[in-house]
């Protein structure tokens, strides 16, 4: 963005403008995407794998051109949804990672997706129609009777429950962030155990966001660590504001701490002398 454009949107006329340009948009329930209208009263359900205008549409102040979707055919090479999202939220413009309830939407749509993945390549497997039969069979008391043996910690017994709990484990084990890939993660702990043996040094980890610069940089704060003085470093406040309005921040700064202290400090898959 050049300075003549910087200098002509700071002016309060133009702001105003600009303002009052995407709040008439807003209230006439119509937006415009490649020239065809669709109003907000078309009560139907969107396709977010092919509907163009699912975003612009969902959320008209971040895209108040009605334009700018994630796979769009007028882009020169196609760029998957994961990572259209992360350059929304690493972008220069903070706007995409204070909206709050933009990071959910495009969250949830990034976990309906790999769920469906994993989901379509299970019923391609050639057991899936003996496993299908059997969970046809699935009836509201088995569930009853299923609680009653957690509680009880007892073992699956009905062929039919523990045909589901296996399909269930099978997708869920590569959705991030679900029950199933912990398990995951925590048996690849434990092979590597019986591998290797137990580890004799635990080491743990804990970067103190909040008290970091660095956070209070990526979160967009203007300042100079090289001449900041004690006084004048934000309080915990504002500190804590910052992280909240910009979750990005915190998860940026998490990774770079981790990431440099695996590579440097403890020089894993380095050549490199270090702990």
């Amino acid at each position: 963005m050049n300075d003549d454009f910087d200098e002509e949107m700071s002016s309060e006329k133009n702001i105003f403008g600009l303002y009052d340009s995407i709040t008439e948009l807003r209230n006439s329930g119509v937006t415009y995407t490649d020239n065809i209208p669709f109003s907000k009263q078309e009560h139907t359900l969107r396709n977010e794998y092919t509907d163009l205008s699912l975003l612009p549409a969902a959320f008209p102040t971040l895209f108040p051109y009605g334009v700018g979707g994630y796979e769009d055919n007028s882009h020169k090479h196609n760029i998957p949804f994961k990572q259209y999202v992360k350059h929304l939220l690493r972008v220069h413009d903070s706007e995409f990672r204070h909206y709050r309830s933009f990071i959910f939407a495009t969250f949830d749509i990034l976990l309906r997706r790999e769920i469906v993945l994993e989901t379509y390549l299970m019923t391609k497997q050639s057991k899936f129609k003996q496993s299908a039969e059997l969970i046809s069979k699935f009836t509201p008391n088995d569930i009853k009777i299923r609680i009653e043996q957690i509680y009880n910690n007892q073992p699956i017994i009905n062929r039919a429950v523990f045909e589901l709990t296996k399909n269930i484990n099978v997708v869920g084990r590569k959705i991030m962030g679900s029950h199933q890939s912990r398990i995951l993660l925590c048996n690849e702990i434990y092979t590597i155990i019986i591998r290797d043996g137990s580890p004799s040094l635990f080491i743990t980890i804990n970067p103190a966001d909040l008290h970091s610069s660095i956070v209070i940089i990526y979160a967009g704060k203007k300042i100079d660590v090289n001449t900041l003085l004690p006084e004048d470093f934000p309080t915990a406040t504002e500190r804590a504001k910052l992280a909240h309005l910009d979750p990005t921040a915190v998860a940026k700064y998490f990774n770079v701490v981790i990431e440099k202290m695996i590579k440097f400090i403890i020089g894993y898959k380095t050549r490199r002398w270090s702990l």
